[in-house]
């Protein structure tokens, strides 16, 4: 055996050892990795992590990663996909091409392409087509709000499944760039949009917004989480209050934002045991075992208020609860939260609160 033979076969010895060496999923979780959504690329890839022992169809979360639009893998999302499909939920981890290998927006555009294609095989991998949320940070952030906010618009993926929507159902986007026209001045440069700064002005303006989640804020947003550093250098904190001022001027029906005090961009790594409750939490009153509740707790907490202190008032804003008309409001007829009914609750037992008999 001569030496370039040699060298050959350790090559391909390593290679194999290393193919042996993938992603192993904990047990209970199923693991479908490299199924192609499109085939123009090889990066037109997602994984399905699913539960081993499921029953009925499932809510789904598409995670995207981050990396700039121009790096990461899919494959780093694995292990976080594996906590949600703990939580109950089918995850998706998605590829796209990086602009060193498409142009952008073909980022947006497999995204947009990934999500239809979901939607359209639901069925097949026992997901439930009409609870499909999104993850992502970052780059990845800015790539599932455009599939919450812009795929009703019609601009991306265009002659692929057209007559399927790739819009999801609630999203979660952390350190989101959500402005271009404005994300150099957040940043402190002026005029610097990314990736259209080589344009004439009235190109680059017009691209740059087409590209910016916050053009496409509208009434028909989907519950949006935004998650962001106060110390975030590399996407100003500023992006995602952009993104949250034209939901609410939009009058959109759920929009949060939370602020983690001090963090960086790249807070996530750090946080992981906060944010993944919280995302779980968000999703699973939005798309998943409690889909609706986030917004009926919100709503209820909102029109409480003028009976919270007013006992003559409160008696009568709580009767509308007790629908067994027994006299009390057990805590499962109360649509409110934990917190709200125990200021109700007089008794403080936690179990039901007990209205003024006439």
């Amino acid at each position: 055996m001569n030496k370039l033979t040699f060298v050959l076969l350790a090559l391909v010895t390593l290679c194999a050892a290393n193919s042996a060496l993938a992603y192993e999923p904990p047990v209970g979780v199923e693991f479908l990795p490299d199924i192609a959504y499109r085939s123009d690329h090889e990066k037109q890839k997602l994984d399905i992590l699913r539960p081993a022992n499921r029953t009925g169809p499932l809510p789904a979360i598409l995670l995207v990663h981050g990396g700039g639009w121009r790096e990461g893998r899919r494959e780093e999302q694995r292990g976080i996909a594996s906590r949600f499909v703990q939580a109950g939920y089918i995850a998706i981890p998605v590829s796209y091409r990086l602009t060193g290998e498409a142009p952008f927006p073909a980022c947006i555009d497999d995204v947009v392409a990934a999500a239809r294609w979901v939607r359209a095989h639901a069925k097949e991998y026992g997901i439930d087509s009409d609870r499909i949320g999104a993850l992502g940070h970052s780059a990845g952030a800015h790539l599932v709000l455009m599939l919450a906010l812009a795929e009703p618009a019609g601009k991306f993926a265009p002659g692929f499944l057209e007559g399927v929507s790739g819009r999801v159902n609630a999203v979660v986007a952390t350190a989101a760039p959500t402005d271009f026209l404005h994300l150099g001045e957040d940043r402190g440069r002026p005029g610097d949009t990314m990736f259209f700064t080589d344009e004439p002005p009235a190109i680059r303006d017009e691209k740059a917004a087409r590209s910016s989640p916050v053009t496409y804020a509208d009434a028909s947003a989907p519950p949006v989480l935004l998650i962001h550093g106060t110390a975030d250098r590399t996407v100003p904190p500023a992006q995602s209050e952009r993104l949250l001022a034209a939901l609410r001027t939009a009058q959109a029906p759920l929009a949060e934002r939370v602020l983690l005090d001090g963090r960086p961009h790249d807070f996530i790594l750090s946080h992981e045991t906060l944010l993944v409750p919280m995302e779980v939490s968000f999703f699973d009153r939005t798309i998943g075992q409690d889909a609706g509740r986030y917004a009926r707790e919100i709503t209820v907490a909102d029109d409480s208020r003028p009976a919270r202190n007013n006992k003559d008032l409160a008696a009568t804003w709580l009767a509308r609860f007790d629908t067994d008309h027994d006299g009390f409001v057990t805590r499962a007829e109360f649509p409110g939260g934990q917190e709200l009914f125990e200021r109700f609750d007089r008794a403080i037992d936690g179990r039901k609160i007990a209205l003024p008999q006439k």
